[in-house]
């Protein structure tokens, strides 16, 4: 990218490599490792990250709790989670 030209990269952040069980559960150490890795890389070569979440996805033990998104129970405890 760098040698490109790109200065800006925007990418995702998967909730579910994160936090596998949403609010149930740990937030996964070597995942942040591996997003933080992409940061550092990015940044040392001069491109800024532009980070977003991946919102599509959906822990499946919070699917298994609420039904999925249409649920109004997951609104609330995805707000919560973040």
């Amino acid at each position: 990218m760098h040698s490109l030209g790109v200065n800006v990269y925007r990418f995702s952040i998967s909730w579910v490599r994160i936090l596998p069980k949403g609010r149930f559960g740990e937030v996964n150490p070597s995942e942040i490792m591996f997003y933080n890795n992409i940061i550092d890389h990015l940044l040392l070569r001069g491109v800024e990250p532009f980070v977003t979440i991946f919102h599509f996805d959906l822990p499946q033990e919070l699917e298994d709790r609420y039904g999925s998104w249409l649920s109004p129970l997951i609104h609330l405890t995805s707000v919560h989670t973040l």
